[in-house]
């Protein structure tokens, strides 16, 4: 599952660093567990910094926390290589808007993904990626579908 979390400055350097490899979160709601992605938004109190990263959930656990926090531990998730595609693999077409104080905001993208990836990570990601988090307004997805497979190279003798 990914989560896309508020963090202030004073708290994003660090983590963006590592030198704050963990996260306190309320989990009352979130459910955080380990293989989960997390986006941390810069936050600066009144509007989004635009400032983001990325990463893996490693480790979680509730010990010696207030009811209903946890503590996890977070890695940095590796740059992919835009052109090394794992195959098989599906290039997906999304398409979405968001509200703003001023109208809409219109976006589409397409994104080629490995098979091997789920579906529900795959929206996710591209989500994210739609229109990048500036607000507090949520994107509403208006179409996402499958666009073409990309069956795996088969290696053999050619005849």
């Amino acid at each position: 599952m990914h989560h896309e979390l508020k963090i202030l400055p004073v708290y994003f350097q660090p983590a963006l660093d590592g030198s704050k490899p963990f996260e306190i979160r309320d989990n009352s709601d979130r459910n955080f567990q380990q293989g989960d992605t997390v986006t941390l938004n810069e936050w600066d109190g009144e509007r989004y910094t635009g400032s983001r990263a990325t990463r893996q959930i490693t480790f979680v656990t509730d010990y010696a926390q207030q009811p209903g926090y946890v503590v996890f531990g977070m890695k940095e998730l590796p740059e992919p290589d835009e052109k090394a595609v794992e195959q098989p693999s599906t290039i997906y077409f999304m398409a979405g808007v968001r509200e703003t104080k001023t109208g809409e905001e219109l976006a589409w993208m397409t994104g080629t993904y490995p098979d091997s990836m789920h579906i529900n990570d795959v929206m996710a990601d591209m989500r994210i990626r739609l229109i990048p988090t500036k607000s507090d307004f949520q994107v509403i997805v208006t179409a996402f579908n499958a666009v073409k497979s990309i069956a795996k190279k088969v290696e053999g003798p050619r005849a």
